[in-house]
């Protein structure tokens, strides 16, 4: 079956499962509310604002992915459902925004290089776990129990949490991305875009007490051949550029230019971080002159955002502010890089000129 055709398989199977999901609440009111009542509307209206504004379902498929990730021993970094995004990965914020295009997502970074495969995997499978919990017990607890409002409000969210459990697990690839089946499935066939997410996020993790430069060279660059505009690819590339770069390796060079001639592709969530980067190597390499002003307004990341207006502009009051966004970087690796650039920029009296020939 080609991708297309396994597209419209999952949306006419997506379609189904939410009129079976509508139906079921629609069945759960109908038997378990009285519509004469007052108190009926109230449920209703309450249940449709969760839906939109902080839908249950997606909170406990995330708290699943966070809460199973945390007890094999992974570190859970941020946190998103619907509009509410909290990240603590450096330090602690809390956002809200229009804009985002996923209904929740769950960052988690092993702790160490031991058994991230099977860590993951199960991590992967908790958001559904949660849901097949979450509907089982409140299905049940509807036949068992008499009936209140209470119980009807949070029993009206089983067949939606059961829909999502199995969306969860059904093993496509999306325009958004893969689906928690699909992924895990790659991950156990070990396949190479799987196997490469997997070196990315183990070396992610080894930065909370390792430097970029204290990286095993052949978790970075002994990698499966993939498709160059793949996420995984585009994350190994400035991993391995700021590994090279903390060591001063001349070959950092070649791996910033692959990154910029693939900048189109990065995901909007590590573009701010990658164009920050590229600022940062306009001032640092001759060839690459004309990338500070080119890639300066889109430059945004906790630390290394200050560190490209240091590069940009060279005063005393530049680079005390990077040094203090520096300071609060809680991550020890991105924090000795973040060092290191600053003084390799500090090097660089004179900014280069772009070859005009």
């Amino acid at each position: 079956m080609s991708g297309r055709s396994k597209q419209i398989a999952y949306y006419i199977f997506l379609t189904v499962l939410t009129l079976c999901g509508a139906a079921g609440t629609a069945l759960i009111a109908y038997f378990g509310l009285r519509f004469e009542d007052i108190e009926a509307l109230f449920v209703i209206v309450a249940f449709c604002v969760c839906i939109f504004l902080f839908p249950l379902y997606t909170v406990l498929h995330e708290a699943g992915h966070a809460l199973c990730g945390a007890l094999v021993g992974m570190r859970v970094m941020a946190l998103s459902v619907g509009y509410l995004h909290f990240d603590w990965s450096r330090k602690f914020t809390a956002t809200f925004s229009l804009d985002s295009d996923v209904s929740g997502a769950a960052t988690l970074l092993p702790r160490n290089g031991g058994g991230v495969r099977e860590k993951l995997t199960f991590a992967l499978l908790g958001g559904a776990l949660f849901n097949f919990i979450y509907g089982a017990v409140f299905l049940t607890l509807f036949f068992v129990l008499p009936h209140n409002l209470a119980l009807i409000f949070f029993v009206l969210f089983a067949p939606l949490n059961l829909c999502e459990g199995i969306l969860a697990l059904y093993p496509i690839e999306l325009p958004a991305g893969k689906t928690d089946g699909k992924f895990a499935l790659d991950l156990i066939k070990k396949r190479p875009d799987a196997e490469l997410s997997l070196r990315v996020m183990t070396a992610q993790g080894a930065l909370f007490k390792k430097t970029y430069a204290e990286i095993p060279r052949e978790l970075l660059f002994d990698v499966p051949v993939v498709r160059e505009d793949s996420a995984a690819f585009l994350a190994i590339l400035q991993l391995r550029y700021r590994a090279l770069l903390s060591t001063e390796d001349e070959k950092a060079a070649d791996e910033i230019k692959r990154l910029q001639s693939l900048f189109e592709y990065v995901p909007a969530a590590s573009r701010g971080e990658v164009a920050a980067d590229l600022v940062c190597a306009g001032y640092l390499f001759s060839e690459m002159a004309e990338w500070g002003e080119k890639y300066e307004e889109q430059a945004h990341g906790d630390g290394i955002r200050e560190v490209a207006l240091y590069a940009i502009e060279r005063t005393e009051e530049n680079e005390a502010r990077a040094q203090k966004a520096i300071a609060g970087i809680k991550l020890y690796g991105e924090r000795a890089y973040l060092e290191t650039l600053l003084a390799l920029l500090k090097k660089k009296d004179v900014r280069p000129e772009a070859d005009v020939n």
